[in-house]
């Protein structure tokens, strides 16, 4: 018999007619081609069997689908003039909230100066005042020592 004619998967999977196992069972005999095709087979299907069952996947994804484009930041960091331009947007950025950082700061520390400069000013005018009164005092001590000398020298009467 031809070993084209003997279906050897439909004997091995058991979905061969009685018949056609009876004619497949007297050509494995004679046949050890077709035997080792048959243990192929058996090996297949013992090694399938012994796979845990799992559900199909409910889809195919295609290589078209959404599913394989790049997330948009993947996008963004692929392209080199938008990274760099995030870049310089982000140092300009900086250095506008710097310079307003600065800005603010100075502003601070001119209040302060303004601050202790209108202090020191209070401070020396009152002890200013004071110096004055005592200058007057001692001008007029002064004045009086060198009127009583002028009179003690009689020079000058009153």
């Amino acid at each position: 018999m031809d070993c084209q004619a003997i279906d050897i998967k439909a004997y091995a999977l058991n979905e061969a007619s009685p018949a056609g196992r009876r004619e497949a069972e007297l050509h494995l005999k004679n046949c050890a081609e077709c035997r080792e095709e048959l243990a192929r087979l058996q090996f297949v299907q013992a090694a399938l069997g012994g796979l845990r069952e799992e559900d199909p996947p409910r889809r195919i994804a295609f290589v078209s689908d959404k599913v394989f484009e790049p997330n948009w930041w993947q996008r963004f960091w692929a392209s080199g003039p938008r990274v760099g331009f995030a870049a310089a947007a982000l140092l300009s950025a900086a250095i506008l909230i710097h310079a307003a950082a600065v800005t603010q700061s100075e502003a601070r520390q001119d209040a302060k100066v303004q601050a202790l400069l209108e202090a020191t000013e209070k401070k020396y005018e009152g002890q200013s005042e004071a110096l004055k009164a005592v200058l007057d005092q001692l001008d007029i001590q002064n004045k009086r020592d060198r009127m009583a000398m002028i009179q003690n020298a009689g020079l000058v009467k009153y």
